[in-house]
C-alpha cells in the first residue's frame, strides 16, 4: 500500500497533499451497516452491484464475486 500511495503523491503534488491530510482507509475493517459484508471490500462490491441491478440479479452476481475473493 505504502507503494502505490508513494506512486499517487509523486505522480501529482495535489494528490499528494490531499493523500497527506485524509486519514487511512482500512479496507479490511468490518462495515457496520452491512451485517453481511466481511469488510468494507464487499460491501463496497455489494453496494455497487445491487445499485446497477435488481434484488434478484444482484443478489446472485454478488455472492459469485464475493466467493471469488473470500479474504479480500
Amino acid at each position: 500500500m505504502e507503494q502505490a500511495l508513494a506512486t499517487l503523491r509523486a505522480a501529482d503534488e495535489r494528490l499528494a497533499a490531499v493523500i497527506e491530510q485524509a486519514p487511512f482507509c482500512d479496507m479490511g475493517t468490518r462495515d457496520q451497516r452491512d451485517p453481511t459484508a466481511q469488510n468494507l471490500f464487499q460491501s463496497l462490491l455489494r453496494t455497487i452491484v445491487y445499485q446497477q441491478l435488481s434484488g434478484k440479479a444482484a443478489d446472485t452476481i454478488h455472492g459469485r464475486v464475493a466467493a471469488l475473493f473470500p479474504a479480500a
